[in-house]
């Protein structure tokens, strides 16, 4: 189930470290003119002898003392300026990635379409959960063609299996056989009410991912009827 927020839960907004450099940065730029607008000021008495020598020696003094920090405020706007830029940098080096990552995701996964489009027979992917994430056309169309619904992510396995047991034909005996390692493929061959035989594969992938196969198989039945009645 969707986790669902609650409306006595205050939702925070986080700030961004490219957000927060930029701010930084504003201050730092608006203290340093201050600082420089001031220490002008301050000169021009100097310069202009407004007042007695004390003053005029305090007004240097303070000038001085503001030109220290005005150099200070510049290295660290040098310094943020510095940061921000590594940072923006790493930012856009992160994006490169995962659009890179997203774009061979998507080639895979089109690899992936093509491949089960490609071959004759009814195709379908499961999860680990054993929800459906894929099929090829030819799978959607029979089961299209005997009104079984289903939807991609939700769909189960097991809701497909017994979907389709009414189709079956139970009078038909059912063969089933499964293998072992390294091919360990379960395999039902069962035949349908309209006289249709399938085989049926299921095989698990490695990362526990279930494929399943259906392949019309009812022109070798049909014809393994055939020997068999000449036979006797």
């Amino acid at each position: 189930m969707k986790p669902t927020s609650s409306p006595l839960t205050p939702e925070v907004a986080v700030e961004s470290p490219e957000i927060a450099g930029e701010d930084e940065l504003e201050r730092l730029r608006y203290e340093n003119e201050k600082l420089q607008k001031i220490n002008r000021v301050l000169m021009r008495r100097v310069e202009m002898g407004w007042g007695n020598h004390s003053d005029a020696y305090q007004s240097f003094e303070d000038a001085a003392m503001l030109a220290d920090k005005v150099k200070e405020r510049t290295y660290r706007l040098q310094q943020t300026l510095h940061r921000l830029e590594e940072s923006n940098q790493q930012l856009e080096l992160a994006r490169r990635e995962t659009e890179k990552s997203q774009i061979q995701a998507e080639q895979d996964r089109q690899r992936l379409r093509d491949a089960i489009e490609s071959i004759s027979d009814a195709f379908a992917l499961f999860d680990a959960d054993r929800k459906m994430v894929m099929v090829n056309s030819r799978c959607a169309e029979f089961w299209q063609q005997h009104n079984i619904t289903y939807e991609l992510g939700k769909t189960s396995f097991q809701e497909i299996t017994a979907a389709s047991l009414v189709l079956v034909d139970h009078k038909a005996k059912a063969q089933k056989k499964v293998g072992v390692y390294p091919d360990p493929i379960a395999q039902t061959i069962f035949k349908l009410r309209d006289g249709t035989w399938i085989q049926m594969q299921e095989r698990k992938t490695n990362d526990n991912c279930l494929v399943v196969v259906y392949t019309d198989i009812t022109n070798i039945k049909l014809a393994e009827e055939v020997r068999y009645e000449t036979a006797m």
